[in-house]
């Protein structure tokens, strides 16, 4: 696989689970009767915001990756990382989230590192 088909997958990856990110807490905040059940202390509409937030950063890494930037690459590994460990919490949506995110840590760690071996 080349660098740049790499980075395209793991953008668009990124970019999808950012788009997801930010749809589902915006329709549920704009549903009054939705009741979170997760003991989140902001409701439906502080869910939203962090679903927002946490979309948006998605999406800044994808945009980063699809044009190579390295601070992407890490965002990327950051974000997977992050997703992945809070995913068994969140269960059964982590499931999803963390399809999403296993292909773009496994995919930034490639790009970041390429070829190089352990010990060079």
């Amino acid at each position: 696989m080349t660098i740049r088909v790499g980075a395209r997958i793991a953008a668009l990856l990124l970019s999808l689970h950012g788009l997801i990110e930010i749809a589902g807490p915006i329709a549920l905040a704009f549903n009054p009767r939705v009741q979170t059940g997760s003991g989140f202390e902001g409701g439906p509409f502080g869910l939203a915001l962090l679903g927002a937030v946490w979309g948006l950063t998605h999406l800044a890494a994808g945009w980063g990756i699809w044009h190579r930037r390295k601070w992407a690459l890490m965002l990327g590994v950051l974000m997977s990382a992050i997703t992945m460990a809070a995913a068994v919490d969140i269960l059964p949506t982590g499931l999803g989230d963390t399809v999403l995110a296993a292909p773009v840590l496994a995919l930034s760690l490639y790009l970041w590192f390429r070829s190089e071996k352990v010990g060079e």
